[in-house]
């Protein structure tokens, strides 16, 4: 819950990132009654609708088509009005909107079918009430075998082995699917982390060294 304006699940950029969708299968709570209009889009859902009191989730998509359906009841009533509305995002700028659904009714359901996502890519999940409207609430997801999975290496890294003082390389791995990060190390010790398979080095020192990566 966003009860002071100070939790994790206030603002989309801090939502902890769940490793997995299937975490949010047959969670259920109480929407908090606070309201923070500011930490959502306003408008969504086509233009017609304001944030009041959002709550926020994230997870890592290993099914690229995924259904979700929030059943909501028991909600209290603003400004004559009752209900939920939920939003998925592919990021924190709200720019790309993957769906939306509003149903400003008590004891009902809101649900996005989520089709063409990237696997391993982290999207962001918005619950918010109509008006600012507080509902007891459990979500429903689908497929419930959406697994953490990242293919495994075929191949090593790949660039010279010798290489010349004060050359600069780019070394490069496979772009393994699932994989969004590629953490670089020198002989244990960490160096930098991409968002792609490649990485450039500039060697500035004899001897010899491993270069590993992970993912």
């Amino acid at each position: 819950q966003c009860d002071t304006g100070s939790e994790p699940e206030c603002m989309c950029e801090t939502a902890e990132v769940l490793c997995s969708v299937n975490t949010l299968d047959g969670f259920s709570s109480s929407m908090s009654s606070f309201q923070h209009p500011d930490d959502g889009p306003t408008p969504f859902c086509g233009g017609q609708t304001q944030t009041n009191n959002p709550t926020w989730f994230a997870f890592i998509a290993w099914c690229s088509d995924i259904t979700m359906e929030v059943s909501f009841e028991n909600c209290t009533t603003v400004n004559n009005t009752e209900g939920a509305q939920l939003a998925i995002y592919t990021d924190c700028t709200f720019s790309d909107q993957i769906g939306c659904d509003s149903n400003c009714n008590n004891n009902s359901t809101v649900s996005v079918d989520m089709n063409g996502l990237t696997v391993g890519e982290s999207y962001y999940v918005m619950l918010d009430g109509c008006f600012g409207s507080a509902c007891d609430y459990s979500i429903s997801v689908s497929p419930t075998d959406c697994d953490e999975f990242i293919e495994d290496w075929e191949e090593p890294v790949t660039e010279d082995e010798l290489i010349c003082v004060d050359n600069t390389v780019t070394y490069t791995v496979d772009n393994l699917s699932g994989a969004t990060s590629w953490y670089w190390y020198l002989d244990g010790t960490f160096l930098d982390e991409t968002d792609n398979p490649n990485y450039e080095f500039e060697w500035n020192m004899e001897g010899i060294y491993e270069v590993c990566v992970d993912v």
